[in-house]
């Protein structure tokens, strides 16, 4: 265990300095670089990880598994000379996904961070015109379901706090069931929240899914939700409207969120 500390702290070290050495003169201009390359790359990204390949219209496993082709989390972490995750079962940059009962805290620099660095087109024209395709058919399905979900969040907030509330304490008391995410997968559904608990059969016969993909639904209701609870999910909500902001505006001005 002690032989473990001392190599997460001279890892954390040398993350911490090549940061710096990246954060300098030539070293941001390389950052800001390979973050465009990856924009202009998306349509080049292949699966990096050994699971079906849902992309582009999976969930953010999915996209995060091509990003991986192209780039990787030791470079965001040493891009922005930022500790990832305040606390969870991950390891640094190592990410232990199957945890039941724990998930990572992101650190809010972080997050901050990455909303003020990772859409470069915000702030660029001729960058989002080169890349509004690729934004169109690799980020657009999931950009869509990440708003639809958020936005009901924020719409129904007494449906979604004790949403929350009743995740937080099975997560506390280890009392989380498997396969408890499944409950998501009608979150779109319009009777979601006075009839959450009635499960697949009901809504079955009741608008299913309310129109969404409710196996992606569920990953991003499940994501604001953890970062309801870790503090992030507003700088999370500015950096997702960033990004439609300038990809896909008129999407902030329509009734009902759609899919495509």
């Amino acid at each position: 265990m002690g032989r473990m500390i001392k190599v997460l702290a001279w890892s954390g070290i040398l993350v911490v300095f090549t940061a710096k050495v990246l954060s300098a003169g030539a070293g941001r201009d390389a950052v800001a670089a390979k973050i465009r390359d990856v924009w202009l790359k998306l349509d080049k990204t292949k699966n990096a990880c050994d699971e079906f390949d849902y992309f582009p219209e999976g969930g953010m496993r999915s996209f995060a598994c091509h990003l991986k082709s192209l780039t990787s989390l030791p470079f965001l972490a040493q891009a922005s000379g930022l500790v990832m995750f305040e606390r969870g079962p991950h390891q640094g940059t190592m990410l232990k996904l199957d945890d039941r009962f724990q998930f990572g805290h992101y650190n809010p620099d972080f997050v901050r961070w990455m909303v003020d660095h990772l859409v470069p087109g915000a702030g660029d024209a001729a960058l989002r015109k080169a890349t509004q395709a690729h934004y169109n058919k690799y980020i657009k399905p999931l950009a869509r379901i990440f708003y639809a979900t958020w936005k009901k969040a924020q719409n129904e907030p007494q449906c979604f706090r004790r949403e929350v509330e009743r995740y937080r304490a099975m997560m506390q008391k280890e009392t989380l069931p498997e396969m408890y995410y499944e409950r998501f997968f009608f979150f779109m559904n319009p009777d979601f929240c006075t009839h959450a608990d009635k499960g697949f059969d009901y809504f079955y016969k009741h608008g299913f899914d309310g129109g969404y993909s409710g196996n992606v639904v569920k990953t991003c209701a499940a994501f604001w939700m953890r970062r309801t609870i870790d503090g992030t999910a507003d700088e999370f909500s500015r950096g997702l409207l960033k990004l439609i902001k300038a990809y896909d505006p008129g999407l902030l001005k329509a009734k009902r969120s759609p899919r495509r």
